[in-house]
């Protein structure tokens, strides 16, 4: 892999799903980009987001875990993608890249097509970009640094869904072009994170290999300039995103079929062999779309800074550290932590903003700000919350 070949500009973060997809927290992706975000934002407003990195990253989060349970945010599916090829006549490259050249970009003018092609799940991204934008400009005006943080989270989210081929198409989990899926599996069932291309690649593969991918998002602080028109910017990485699909398709396509894997049981015995494959055939791509995401969405936080009028980050920094910092309250019975306090050296904790529970020395846990953290005395007590056990610490 040409992995050395990579450079990231600048920086931020946060994928995406079609519609009706039941879909993971895909939180490895967005950790990676949140915490390379910090390194090289403006150094007039860096320090704001290294006082807050935890709570950063939860933030990023916050879009596939806590909005789920928002009846405000019924229809937030569609917030994560756009099918930029709605009416592509095939499933090619330069069909797809034709049809994309003629969507509207106005938001009315976008509408009026989905109801004429009767498809109003068609995707809502550039234009919720250029709303969490706006969002994040009126936070720095206002100067409070919780809100900064929560609203750059957000928007940082939308920047990586933007830059992930499967939000910007039709075929949002490759079965359009003809490649297999196991079915659609629920959280928790046996190969639910291999049941499609999407999740295969941008999922499953991110994750088996976070740490040699994020080592190989290399650095530079050449580029800090701003984005001032976020909408317009949404189009064009989504278009490049979507250039890269065929790409992917065919990488899984292909590697399945020289394995003879046909369903999920030839899956499973190949599974490995599968992902070894896909890594040398997607992995310098996986990076690049890392990257990608990682650009865009520092580009739109210092952009909005910037719209804001450059407010003083000392004074928000300032700010934030004179008021006292309270702990939310759980949904039932945890026990919200003091500011401040490390995790509990027995019982299990949670995060206000995920339904996930953790033992206390779990390194997801230690990532959890101390306002955010939620202990509870036993795993019983955290499950009657509503809470489901962290598949990678698997408390008891």
């Amino acid at each position: 892999m040409k992995h050395d070949r990579i450079f990231l500009a600048i920086v931020a973060v946060p994928l995406g799903f079609g519609p009706a997809d039941v879909r993971a927290d895909a939180t490895v992706a967005q950790q990676i980009v949140a915490r390379r975000a910090v390194e090289l934002l403006p150094p007039d407003i860096a320090a704001i987001f290294r006082d807050h990195a935890a709570e950063l990253e939860e933030r990023c989060l916050e879009p596939d875990v806590l909005w789920t349970r928002d009846p405000d945010k019924r229809d937030r599916a569609r917030w994560h993608y756009i099918m930029l090829d709605i009416e592509a006549k095939a499933a090619t490259k330069e069909a797809r890249l034709e049809a994309a050249s003629r969507l509207p970009h106005d938001d009315i003018a976008a509408r009026r097509l989905y109801t004429r092609l009767k498809r109003p799940d068609a995707g809502r991204l550039p234009w919720i970009i250029e709303d969490s934008f706006k969002q994040l400009v009126d936070a720095f005006e206002d100067g409070e640094a919780s809100k900064i943080i929560e609203c750059a989270g957000h928007l940082m989210h939308f920047a990586l869904d933007a830059a992930l081929p499967f939000n910007a198409t039709r075929d949002s989990d490759g079965l359009e072009a003809g490649n297999l899926s196991l079915g659609r599996l629920r959280p928790g069932e046996r190969h639910y994170e291999n049941q499609n291309a999407r999740q295969r690649v941008f999922d499953e593969l991110i994750r088996r290999n976070r740490e040699h991918y994020e080592q190989h998002i290399l650095l530079t602080a050449d580029d800090t300039d701003g984005i001032s028109n976020p909408r317009e910017r949404s189009f064009t990485v989504l278009t490049e995103a979507l250039g890269t699909l065929d790409e992917v398709l065919t990488a899984d396509r292909e590697i399945l079929s020289a394995l003879n894997v046909i369903d999920e049981s030839s899956f499973g015995e190949m599974q490995e062999k599968y992902y070894d494959q896909l890594n040398e055939r997607c992995g310098d791509l996986c990076v690049e779309r890392l990257r990608a995401a990682a650009l865009f969405g520092g580009k739109l936080v210092a952009g909005a800074w910037s719209v804001a009028g450059k407010p003083n980050a000392e004074k928000i920094r300032a700010r934030g550290s004179n008021g006292k910092t309270v702990a939310a309250a759980p949904a039932k019975g945890g026990k919200p932590a003091t500011n401040g306090a490390a995790p509990a050296s027995s019982g299990v904790v949670g995060s206000r903003n995920s339904n996930v529970y953790h033992r206390p020395d779990c390194e997801w846990a230690q990532k959890i700000a101390p306002g955010n953290l939620v202990k509870y005395n036993s795993a019983k007590e955290a499950a009657a919350d509503g809470r489901k056990p962290c598949g990678k610490c698997k408390p008891g």
